[in-house]
């Protein structure tokens, strides 16, 4: 696959990329064929690529720039679109949807080091089963990312999440060692 081979080659970042496409995608007529093509790198980009050290998505944190709006706009899109579906999949009350949006909306907005080099579905496992946690839900994680993994459809590496310094670990040693210390307040709110 061309993507995402083409930023090495190009030289560029997949959130710079995901600039462009968005640009070119909403200013040309397009075939549906290659719209969705274009909308499948951008959910590529904001998935897992725009989350490499050094890209210029952790520096795109002031929302007043419209640049950075649609890029983080894109990411809780992407995000709200798979929590919920996440959510209805593991069987959550409706109230817990609720619950799993809002912890992953406040990760990526408040504590977007947490997506350092993981995937955005790393946050999404974590924010579901967090407040199903929280709520005092029956639910385990193993089945949080075994419905995951019906779902999507897709391999996320839950087995190799990095940890920093170069280690990792499995997605709970994440939850429990990074997650839950920096959305403690979100997911446990105070009196």
């Amino acid at each position: 696959a061309a993507f995402p081979r083409c930023l090495e080659a190009g030289e560029t970042t997949a959130f710079d990329l995901l600039r462009t496409v968005e640009a070119f995608s909403r200013a040309a007529a397009l075939p549906k064929a290659l719209r969705r093509q274009l909308n499948s790198v951008q959910e590529q980009c904001v998935l897992s690529h725009a989350w490499a050290p050094g890209s210029p998505a952790f520096e795109a944190t002031d929302l007043g720039k419209p640049a950075a709006r649609h890029f983080w706009a894109k990411v809780l899109f992407v995000g709200a679109v798979r929590c919920r579906a996440l959510a209805a999949a593991a069987r959550l009350p409706p109230g817990s949807v609720a619950d799993a949006w809002r912890a992953l909306k406040a990760a990526v907005l408040t504590a977007p080091h947490l997506l350092m080099e993981r995937h955005l579905d790393v946050l999404v496992v974590c924010a579901v089963y967090g407040t199903a946690k929280a709520a005092g839900l029956p639910v385990a994680f193993r089945s949080v990312v075994e419905g995951y993994r019906e779902l999507a459809g897709e391999d996320v590496p839950f087995g190799a999440v990095p940890l920093g310094a170069g280690e990792t670990g499995d997605v709970i040693a994440f939850y429990n060692s990074f997650f839950v210390p920096a959305m403690r307040g979100v997911l446990v709110p105070g009196p």
